[in-house]
């Protein structure tokens, strides 16, 4: 019983400094340092309940649950001619890793935004829209169905509202 405790602590210790040089590591990718970390924090909560969810959030990362880091790319297009009222028409399509992610229509005219609004294409190719304090553009004189959930501001404490 003595041997297996402290084979036991020498193990954690073991895999805590491996953890740990994977989390100073310049060549670890992100999917790593998440692993390591998650188990080095599972490790410091100890016994089963802390492994186990160090296990099950390695395995996640492992298993592609946490994504690298995205490239997100944004194409402009634009039609060729004015529109009937002399106003400019552009499409800005913006895509996650080459798929087309949301889509934001915006009409300019002397200069001045018209009208604009942005859909947000799902996995499956659905479309919706999310409020504006979520996407940070603002909608514009958007057709109806183009007209994003509106939620009043959240509380915090001291009376505050973000």
């Amino acid at each position: 019983m003595v041997a297996w405790r402290v084979y036991n602590a020498l193990d954690t210790v073991q895999t805590a400094v491996n953890n740990v040089t994977v989390l100073a590591s310049a060549t670890a990718t992100t999917g790593e340092k998440i692993a390591a970390g998650v188990e080095l924090a599972g490790s410091l909560v100890g016994g089963s309940s802390g492994r186990q969810a160090a296990g099950s959030a390695v395995r996640a990362v492992e298993g592609g649950a946490a994504k690298e880091s995205a490239r997100i790319t944004k194409e402009v297009l634009g039609r060729k001619a004015l529109g009937a009222d002399g106003a400019k028409s552009t499409q800005i399509i913006e895509r996650e890793n080459g798929k087309m992610i949301s889509r934001t229509h915006e009409v300019t005219k002397d200069g001045k935004v018209i009208h604009q609004h942005q859909n947000h294409t799902g996995k499956h190719g659905g479309e919706r829209q999310f409020p504006d304090e979520w996407t940070g553009t603002k909608t514009i004189k958007a057709p109806y169905e183009n007209i994003p959930p509106s939620f009043p501001a959240d509380r915090v404490p001291g009376g505050r509202t973000f």
